[in-house]
């Protein structure tokens, strides 16, 4: 029994030192994990991290801005953005070149804001956008982010407020403006004006105004200049006599008398 016994308390402690080896092993594994992750969010503390989107332009909600964003914790170097299908351009604008959404350097929290389109071109467009971006500007790899941005699950009256800025407001009216002088150049729509009664008799009053002065001066002037030509013209007429009385007498008779000597 004796044996028995340490048999059985042999096996007793294999087991328990199993299971001790076993909650070991787990608990090296949980700390491999959590060191892992620690490691990783550490490692991203330090990461940009690039994203692009369409977002309202401070003109007004019918306007888009693409803005690109660095909302990771570390400059990002040489940024390229491409999208599927391409982002229109408007049609009123100057033609845009390649690469016009491409940012040199991004610090952490920085963005760039650049003119898109207008919202009713794009309302209904699901784009996939390609972000990619360096850690030090000399490196060979790049870094990059694709994803869907579906401009459908947005409405530009509800998920954006309108600008309250007076800026704003501003850099709206002169887009109108701009558009509505290019229509007139290309003659596309009329120029009219419309004025009324009290209007055009103050304009009628003040053409008549400035024709009287016009008038009154254009007198004043021939007033002042007459006494001028007058003595101009005595002038010239003194130096056209001066100048006949100086001419010799080329015909004036000559007497010629004979002396004669005493005797």
């Amino acid at each position: 029994m004796s044996t028995g016994g340490m048999l059985s308390l042999t096996l007793a402690e294999f087991i328990s030192a199993l299971f001790i080896a076993a909650a070991a092993y787990a608990l090296f594994r949980l700390g491999a994990t959590v060191q892992k992750g620690f490691d990783q969010l550490s490692g991203r503390s330090h990461e940009p991290y690039v994203t692009v989107s369409l977002e309202p332009s401070a003109a007004g909600r019918e306007y888009l801005d693409l803005v690109v964003e660095n909302s990771g914790f570390a400059p990002a170097f040489d940024i390229k953005v491409t999208s599927k299908p391409e982002i229109p351009a408007d049609p009123e604008s100057e033609a845009r070149p390649p690469g016009w959404a491409d940012v040199s350097i991004l610090r952490p929290g920085q963005s760039m804001v650049s003119y898109a389109c207008p919202a009713e071109m794009v309302e209904d467009t699901a784009f996939l956008i390609t972000v990619s971006w360096k850690r030090m500007p000399a490196a060979e790899d790049r870094y990059s982010l694709e994803y869907r941005l579906d401009m459908r699950n947005y409405s530009m009256q509800e998920a954006y407020p309108a600008p309250q800025s007076t800026r704003g407001d501003l850099a709206a009216e002169l887009r109108r403006i701009r558009r509505d002088w290019r229509a007139l150049a290309r003659g596309d729509r009329p120029f009219q004006i419309e004025l009324g009664e009290d209007t055009i008799r103050t304009l009628a009053a003040a053409l008549n105004e400035d024709e009287r002065r016009s008038e009154g001066d254009r007198n004043q002037e021939g007033r002042e200049s007459a006494p001028r030509d007058r003595s101009r013209e005595a002038s010239r007429s003194g130096r056209r006599r001066d100048d006949d009385s100086e001419e010799p007498r080329e015909n004036a008779p000559v007497s010629i008398s004979e002396v004669r000597p005493r005797r």
